[in-house]
């Protein structure tokens, strides 16, 4: 009789463990594996699209002009929550290629502006650009 109790309170136990660990422990588990994917993702794309900023895409000889910079700003871009910052990102890419357009002589600058002082905005902006997406990769919450 002692040997029944003692089978059926193991028998319990175990089904009590198994309750708790699919009502809780799996749920938190999958959460923490979504969160370091979503974190492993961000800091790949992030990353190429912090190299491209900070390198004026001089990086990539075979880039050739903005569609190529969205491409690859894309995948962060997706992965960005902040979406004032998406639209600096966007800004910053077509101002650059304007950049480039006035540096082969294909668009005028306007009166009062100089390649210099677009050169050190934009400079200026890329670096700003990667602090958030630093600071966006830091915070990352689900």
């Amino acid at each position: 009789m002692e040997l029944f109790k003692l089978v059926t309170a193991f028998g319990f136990g175990a089904i009590f463990v198994k309750v708790i660990d699919a009502a809780w422990i799996q749920p938190f588990l999958a959460k923490k594996e979504l969160q370091s994917w979503l974190r492993e993702k961000r800091m790949d794309a992030f990353s190429e699209l912090s190299r491209n900023l900070l390198a004026f895409s001089l990086e990539d000889k075979d880039n050739k002009g903005p569609f190529e910079n969205f491409a690859i700003a894309a995948r962060a871009i997706i992965l960005v929550d902040d979406e004032c910052l998406v639209k600096r990102i966007d800004q910053y890419i077509a101002k650059r290629d304007r950049l480039f357009r006035i540096s082969d002589n294909k668009e005028k600058l306007e009166e009062g502006e100089s390649g210099k002082k677009i050169y050190d905005e934009l400079y200026k902006e890329a670096r700003k650009i990667v602090m958030e997406l630093k600071l966006e990769l830091r915070g990352t919450r689900i």
